[in-house]
């Protein structure tokens, strides 16, 4: 070190050295010139050590460290006024700022160790976990205050301080020579302040925020100074190059020290949710050797404590973005200035100078275009500056390039982020011709980028993974990167590539995936993937290199990079990334880059190497069977169930050809001559069959039949649902039938008797014309026995109803896939048995059609809310996954209807749905409707056509018909008879009974094909292949789709489907095949005639049966065996026929039956009522608990009254509510250390005092303020009042905190934790209710306070408050609100504490505390609700059914009658209890949501709890009303009667009664309002008195106290009261019902009905009583015979 120095001879002189070299053992060299007078000197040189001012090694980074650095400092150094006069004061002080800086600069302090152990430092990231995890440090006040207060190490600190004096002293001399002082121009001082300048830069570490800015503004004024070069005609080349490296130098480290180190480390997080998902990604990638499992802070609260650090950070970084700014523009400046100087000095070139850094070319622009300019780091070439210099450009411009890099992002001021993902310098680039500055719009740059490592990875695929990856993942930082992959094989290997898959939302698969790309050899086995196909997709992303065959055994070199090429531009203050196309060149560690567009001349790149590491945890994916069980459990039960039945289902159809038979009368004679066919319809409703003994009269133009019956001596019961034909023969032929008359005796048994026709078709075999009898009516006693129906000629229109009825019959048994498998329709050729195998092959063919478009979401965990076997009911399907609208398709077995039922829309992707909310949303929509129309048209194509061309082939190949006779011959000794039904024996009774009726029928079992087109027999070989083939191919393809999938994937998918199977089935469907048959019949006014049978054939049958055809002989054998069989009919099987009945019989049989029905009815209604009261009494209890008592007493005992604490009641001022939420509150719902004083682990801690509920969320208090206002008083004038709060009317203004007006400083939203109380919120942004208090009613919005989740944070967010008073004049309501979970009792408990402060003063407290359960499923408990909850669902749909039947049938009849309006009102009130119950259990899950998505948030419960009350509200009215509906029961009996007729009697003096007592009582209501109302709360309102009076009229009275505050008063009007009210008005009351009473218990008397209470008695003693004899039954037979 050379020092220059002017010493006086006389004088002593001091000189301020900097510290010599440490490496040159502190040593400087001194070199003094001593002058005389005149000008004669001699100059000595001396070497001389310039050690530290202090032991540099023995400062720590501690306190001592910091007063030793500070002690050094204020040394008092000998300097007199005249020496610093000699040597010049500004001089002196910049040697002393070096020579401090000097000393300061040598500091190499330990690395600093904090209170707070940083794992994860970077950004803010603290935790409270050593290196090895799993170490406790203390709570979270503890750890917050540490990581805040201690950040930087004592020492440093001083340093800090020491600069920032330096720093002063230089502005001083800066502002006092320079700016406005003698020196301005002065080179020796500039160069000496920017050399002390860089000396302050050197260490950043030691320069804090506001020494940077002065730094920063100092830099401009003494670098534009120094740069200030007059012009003169010598040679200013060394002192233009001397000041231009001085000055750069300078603004280098000036900007250095700008950008501070850990600026690149910031992460935005926005809720805790985003915390604690940086958190887990790091600890994932970068700790995967720490747990957080035993320290004592939460996950919660650490990711809280990370949000309010990134906070402060944010604010911090702000501040020094603020700074980088001026410094950037400081820098640029400066660098500007310097390429103009160097530029206009002709023998100026920096280009190989050892000066500076800043290269500046100048040439022609041509020359500098094509060629490379490189710098420190980089290289670039101007390929757009011809473009730039316009069309007057020639080329032989001269152009000067000035280039310089910066160590630091300077330019780190943008607004989202980008700039922290900058690892390069940063290339500075000025281009200027004679006359401007010019901006190529596209230029080439190269950076210098270390190529990383790569690592080894020995391959590892499971034998099987179907897939065979290699699975890795890596964490994807910037959505504008490139991904580089560079898999490098090793050692000798014969292919040329490798394949790698990219799934976003988890490991790939060959089938799953989103990105497939191919590293090829050619290529040096290495690819980039632009970003735009990574599509937005950042934080972990999976990969996998597929190693088939041979690759397994190859190990490969592996290297991931994310890489960017980066601009930027000032205008808009953002780094571009896309505005660049990218070249990686690992072999020679740079990237190249060609950009576009540019604006500002600065660029620079983003290289990271992408952590990556082995997913072990899905390198061994499963695709064995073995898990797949539920979905191979599935088809294979399936196939067993179609095995088993089809067995079943081949006995039914054989059974059908008996069904469909026409039998003949059992009264035909013998020579009748003239044939009828008569086909009869049972209606499809419950009792409709009957066994009564059925006969008719039909009616002609030429005559009638005479009494017929309708019997063939076989079959004795006419069954629901069923269509019989008979053929019956006449003497005479009738001619056009006219008439038919029907009936039936009433014989039947039980439900048996009565009989509901649809309508009877009577076939004319001569004239072949239809007629048609349509009936559609009940046949009984309560309506009527007998029929008198007109005939409808074929052709003619069939009433509505009827042909509405008749197509609803024909689409269930014909067109219906289900209903025509069990309910198989007349003469068919189409069996049950292949209409269940076309069913089987249809659900085969739907279930891969929606496998093959099933899009899951990324694979997850989640907990079934309700699972039966493999079934699996998530939240999840509901939210994420879409549904399948797979509806059940119906066969369509006529070719005509075919193409009209097929075609539906199997599959609905609600993910793709999903995004039709967004900006586009015509264009997404349209696209959502093709994609639609796309899926519905490839599942129709794939379950149709083979489901078509099976159903055609089995329904139009021709079967061989059975020519084999049946006949029938009887041996054994029981054998009486051989077509008596009664004859035959028990084992063989069934057999032999089909063997009869075969024996008796005319038709023939399978009808002939009359026409059209049919298919040889052996066709029925190929629908059984490709039935074959349409169950196994499916089945196989559907294994495999659910090995990929996975088992929770599979399960769901197979929930879905069946689900939605189930819902065609009994749902879809019906309503389809109701609204098909609507049309139908709106359009087909006739009903279809049956054209499939041969009349010809049925007549010579019959007669070949008559004997008729045959010789003489045969014949009269036929005839005499015929006679025989007759006669051993009606001999086993009596069937007589007999009129109507009619007159008294049948008053007495309907009155008979009418009893036998009303008790049946009775019985069945009482037993259905009171099921129906279990069930609701069992969902009732299910919502309310016997605990629930207990949990109110818990919270009154530990926070309403606590033992030797503050109690709640006691609260008077805004001070006793901050002392009971401090003492008796906090301790309680935060509790911190366990009986024996240990600290309690997080996981504990989330729970209240006694370890059994679970606190859901923090706490929150809800302040309602009043406005403030002025009053005008008289003889005062005005002043500033504040009145009552009305909801219209309330404070609604945001504040700052103390009650300030805003705006608010930013440092409050960083340093405060109760910013938010301020602030009003609306009732609709925070979801709340009006809560009535003891004053007044109350909004749902206010100034919020939320508490924190931890002791420590809630504490101190109260402290805060309350310090700030946010309790004052204003305030009217402070509400507490928080919510418990109890596991042991599955129940929440949601508590509100109201605080009123009312202007009157003083203060009322009021409290609820609400038990609730909003999850009533769980356990055994759970399944029976559940269970009982589908009964219930059921019982509505059921009661629906039946009310709008009754209300067709009666129409507004209906509405007279009072017990028929209760069960509609039962209905409605059923129906909104469900409702609401689906109102709650979408607001719980909502709210649930939200705690999962962040704990921090408050957890609402008022609107859950308010639709729980009127949940339970509901549900007691419909208890209420079960239980009264027992009186409809028994409302016939006359005991029950009678009351109701009491009432009915009276009801109008009673009407009247009530009016003049409710007029009386309101008056002394009123009077003792005015009496006693401003002394006894009692009596303080209307409503008061009212309860008041009413108690003191059963007996309770309240005398007392009005008698100690109004002794005379209170005796009068007491008096009064009684005498007026009890003695007087109850007493006429009374009166009114005895006279009512009277005359109804006469009028019971003279009723001699029997009752139906007597009729069950008698009923009940028959049973136990004596039984009928021999004699008496006999009697009884006879009698029935006649």
């Amino acid at each position: 070190m050379v020092v220059m120095a002017l010493l006086a001879w006389s004088q002593r002189s001091h000189v301020i050295l900097k510290v010599g070299s440490p490496s040159n053992l502190y040593l400087t060299s001194l070199y003094i010139r001593i002058t005389d007078m005149f000008n004669n000197y001699k100059e000595i040189h001396l070497s001389v050590k310039s050690r530290p001012a202090f032991n540099v090694s023995g400062i720590t980074p501690t306190a001592d460290g910091a007063a030793l650095i500070r002690s050094y400092t204020e040394v008092d150094y000998p300097f007199d006024e005249q020496q610093l006069r000699d040597m010049g004061k500004s001089d002196m002080i910049i040697s002393l700022v070096s020579a401090v800086c000097s000393n300061l600069h040598l500091l190499e302090l330990p690395e600093w160790q904090p209170p707070v152990p940083r794992v994860l430092n970077s950004g803010g990231a603290v935790l409270d976990l050593a290196p090895d995890g799993n170490n406790d440090f203390g709570t979270l006040d503890e750890v917050s205050a540490a990581a805040f207060n201690q950040s930087l190490d004592p020492a440093t600190l001083a340093v800090q301080d020491v600069m920032s004096n330096m720093t002063a002293l230089i502005r001083g001399v800066v502002e006092n020579d320079l700016v406005n002082g003698t020196r301005k121009g002065d080179k020796l001082l500039t160069s000496l302040i920017s050399n002390a300048f860089t000396n302050l830069a050197a260490k950043p570490q030691f320069i804090n925020l506001d020494t940077k800015a002065n730094l920063i503004y100092l830099s401009k004024i003494v670098g534009e100074d120094a740069l200030d070069i007059e012009n003169t005609t010598e040679d200013q080349s060394a002192q233009i190059e001397t000041t231009s490296g001085e000055v750069y130098y300078m603004f280098q480290a000036v900007v250095n020290s700008a950008v501070p180190d850990d600026l690149n480390q910031v992460r935005p997080v926005g809720d805790l949710k985003s915390g604690r998902t940086q958190i887990e990604n790091m600890l994932s990638v970068i700790g995967q050797n720490i747990s957080t499992d035993n320290s004592m802070m939460s996950p919660t609260e650490r990711a809280f404590l990370y949000m309010k650090m990134q906070l402060q950070l944010a604010f911090q970084t702000d501040e020094q973005k603020n700074v980088a700014r001026e410094a950037a523009k400081m820098a640029i400046a400066l660098g500007k200035n310097i390429q103009d100087k160097l530029k206009v000095c002709s023998t100026c070139s920096n280009e190989d100078s050892n000066k500076t850094n800043q290269l500046v070319k100048k040439n022609t622009a041509k020359i500098i275009q094509n060629d490379v300019i490189p710098t420190n780091t980089s290289s670039f070439r101007l390929d757009g500056l011809h473009t730039a210099l316009g069309s007057m450009g020639t080329g032989d411009e001269l152009v000067s390039v000035s280039a310089y890099e910066f160590n630091e992002n300077v330019f780190m001021y943008d607004e989202d982020g980008t700039s922290s993902f900058v690892t390069s310098n940063i290339l500075r680039i000025d281009v200027k011709t004679s006359v401007k500055r010019v901006t190529p719009g596209f230029l080439t740059f190269e950076q210098n980028v270390q190529t990383p490592d790569a690592e080894t990875i020995k391959p590892e695929v499971d034998e099987e993974d179907a897939s065979e990856f290699m699975y890795h993942q890596f964490i994807y930082q910037k959505a504008t990167d490139f991904v580089c992959i560079i898999a490098l094989p090793l050692g000798g290997n014969n292919f040329t590539d490798y394949l790698v898959y990219i799934k976003f939302g988890g490991p790939p698969s060959i089938i799953d995936y989103n990105l497939k790309w191919t590293i090829h050899q050619d290529k040096n086995w290495q690819i980039c993937i632009p970003p735009q196909q990574m599509k937005g997709n950042t934080g972990l992303i999976h990969l996998a290199v597929r190693l088939s065959e041979n690759k397994k055994e190859i190990s490969y070199n592996f290297t991931l990079i994310t890489v960017a090429c980066l601009t930027w531009e000032e205008d808009a203050a953002k780094w571009h990334s896309d505005k660049c196309t990218l070249e990686w060149l690992p072999q020679s560690n740079k990237i190249s880059c060609f950009c576009q567009d540019v604006t500002d001349m600065v660029f620079a790149n983003s290289f990271f190497v992408a952590p990556n590491s082995i997913d072990f945890a899905t390198v061994f994916l499963k695709f064995s069977p073995l898990s797949q069980a539920a979905v191979l459990g599935t088809l294979i039960s399936m196939l067993l169930i179609y095995i088993i039945a089809i067995v079943v289902l081949k006995r039914l159809d054989r059974r059908d050809t008996l069904k469909w038979g026409i039998t003949p009368l059992r009264d035909n004679l013998i020579d009748d001559k003239n044939y009828y066919i008569i086909k009869v319809y049972t209606g499809m409703r419950r009792g409709a069959g009957t066994t009564s003994r059925i006969a008719f009269i039909l009616t002609g133009s030429k005559g009638d039949t005479g009494v017929r019956e309708l019997f063939d001596g076989i079959r004795t019961e006419v069954s629901t649902g069923s269509v019989m034909s008979f053929f019956m023969a006449t003497k005479a032929h009738l001619g056009d039938i006219k008439h038919l008359y029907i009936w039936h005796d009433n014989s039947g048994e039980d439900d048996s008797d009565s009989w509901y026709p649809n309508q009877v078709e009577v076939f004319d075999i001569e004239k072949r014309n239809r007629y048609t009898f349509v009936i559609e009516r009940w046949l009984s006693l309560e309506t009527s026995l007998e029929a008198l129906i007109d005939a409808i000629p074929s052709g003619l229109p069939v009433q509505f109803e009827s042909r509405f009825f008749y197509q609803t019959r024909d689409r269930l048994s014909e067109s219906h896939m289900w209903v025509s498998i069990l309910y198989r329709p007349q003469i068919s050729s189409f069996t049950r048995v292949q209409r269940s195998s076309c069913a089987l092959v249809y659900i085969f063919l739907t279930m891969i059609s929606n496998a093959m478009f099933f899009n899951p979401e990324p694979e997850y965990q989640s907990p079934p809310l309700i699972q039966v076997g493999p079934l699996r009911f998530t939240a999840k399907q509901n939210d994420t996954e879409f549904g399948y609208s797979v509806t059940s398709l119906k066969f369509i077995f006529e070719t005509t209807e075919a193409n009209l039922h097929f075609f539906k829309i199997c599959f609905r992707e609600q993910a793709f749905f999903r995004y039709c909310v967004i900006d586009k949303v015509y264009c997404l929509c349209y696209t959502f409707i093709i994609l639609q129309i796309y899926i519905s048209l490839v599942c129709a194509l794939m379950t149709t056509p083979v489901t078509m061309i099976l159903i055609f082939i089995f329904k139009r190949t021709k079967c061989k018909q059975s020519t084999e006779k049946t006949s029938y011959s009887c041996t054994g000794s029981k054998c009486m008879c051989p077509y008596g039904a009664l004859c035959l024996r028990k084992s063989d009774k069934s057999e032999k009974y089909e063997v009869m009726l075969k024996s008796r029928m005319l038709s023939s079992a399978i009808p002939d094909f009359n026409g059209g087109l049919y298919l040889p027999g052996w066709f029925m070989y190929v629908a059984w292949f490709l039935f074959f083939l349409g169950t196994m191919v499916p089945a196989l393809f559907i294994l495999l789709y659910s090995m990929e999938w996975g088992k929770q994937k599979s399960e769901e998918w197979l929930t879905t489907f069946f689900m939605s199977l189930l819902e065609s089935m009994f749902f879809v469907d019906p309503i389809m095949v109701i609204c098909l048959a609507f049309i139908l019949a709106l359009l087909i006014r006739t009903n279809k005639a049956d054209t499939n049978v041969d009349t010809a054939i049925i007549v010579s049958r019959y007669k070949e049966m008559m004997g008729d055809g045959g010789d003489a002989i045969s014949s009269s054998i036929k005839v005499l065996k015929s006679i025989q069989e007759d006669h051993m009919s009606y001999m086993t099987t009596p069937r007589t026929v007999d009129l109507p009945l009619e007159g008294s019989d049948l008053e007495q049989a309907a009155n008979k039956h009418r009893q036998h029905v009303q008790l049946m009815t009775t019985i069945k209604d009482t037993l259905f009522n009171l099921f129906f009261m279990l069930i609701i009494l069992t969902i009732c209890f299910s919502n309310r608990d016997s605990r629930s008592y207990l949990h109110y007493t818990e919270t009154v005992n530990t926070i309403v009254e606590p033992l030797k604490m503050p109690h709640f009641h006691s609260i008077s001022t805004p001070g006793d509510l901050f002392v009971w939420l401090d003492t008796s509150v906090i301790p309680s719902l935060f509790p911190e250390f366990d009986m024996n004083g240990a600290p309690l682990h997080w996981t504990v801690k989330q729970f209240t005092t006694g370890y059994v509920n679970l606190r859901l969320g923090p706490p929150r208090l809800r302040q309602l303020r009043t406005k403030k206002g002025t009053c005008d008083i008289p003889y005062i004038g005005k002043v500033s009042c504040y009145g009552e709060y009305t909801i219209l009317d309330e404070e609604e203004k945001n504040y700052c905190i103390g009650w300030q007006t805003t705006p608010c400083p930013k440092l409050h939203y960083v340093y405060n934790v109760s910013v938010d109380a301020w602030t009003f919120k609306s009732a609709f942004e925070v979801w709340g209710l009006h809560i009535p208090g003891e004053y007044t009613t109350y909004g749902g919005g206010g100034y919020i306070a939320t508490l924190d989740v931890g002791r420590d944070n809630s504490v101190a967010i109260l402290n805060e408050l309350f310090k700030n008073l946010w309790i004052d004049r204003q305030t009217r309501a402070v509400m507490f609100e928080f919510t418990l979970y109890n596991g042991a009792t599955n129940m929440f408990i949601y508590n509100v504490f109201l605080v009123e402060f009312p202007e009157t003063g003083g203060a009322f407290t009021s409290f609820s505390i609400y038990p609730i359960r909003v999850y009533t499923h769980q356990g055994a408990s759970g399944t029976l609700t559940l269970i009982c909850e589908i009964a219930f669902a059921i019982y509505l749909i059921v009661l629906l059914i039946k009310i709008c039947i009754r209300i067709y049938q009666q129409r507004c009849g209906y509405f007279k009658q009072f017990w028929q309006v209760y069960e509609i009102v039962m209905l409605v009130t059923g129906v909104t209890s469900i409702v609401i119950y689906a109102i709650r259990l979408v607001l719980t899950a909502v709210t649930i949501d939200k705690f999962k998505t962040d704990r921090r948030q408050f957890v609402d419960f008022s609107h859950i709890v308010l639709w729980d009350q009127v949940l339970v509200s509901f549900l007691a009215i419909l208890v209420f009303m079960a239980t009264l509906r027992i009186l409809e029961v028994f409302a016939t009996t006359k005991k029950v009667g009678a009351v109701v007729k009491v009432f009915q009697d009276c009801g109008k003096d009673l009407f009247w009664y009530g009016i003049t007592f409710l007029y009386i009582f309101m008056g002394f209501c009123f009077l003792g309002m005015l009496l006693f109302g401003s002394e006894l709360f009692s009596y303080s309102t209307v409503y008061q008195c009212m309860g008041t009076l009413f108690t003191s009229m059963i007996g309770k009275s309240k005398f007392t106290e009005i008698n100690e505050t109004q002794p005379i008063l209170a005796k009068v009007y007491f008096m009064f009261y009684i005498l007026t009210v009890v003695f007087f008005v109850l007493t006429i009351f009374l009166s009114i019902l005895g006279a009512s009473i009277d005359k109804v218990v006469h009028d019971i008397r003279e009723d001699t009905r029997e009752d139906i209470i007597e009729i069950m008695m008698n009923k009940i003693k028959s049973l136990f009583g004596k039984p009928t004899t021999t004699k008496e039954k006999a009697n009884m037979d006879t009698k029935q015979i006649i």
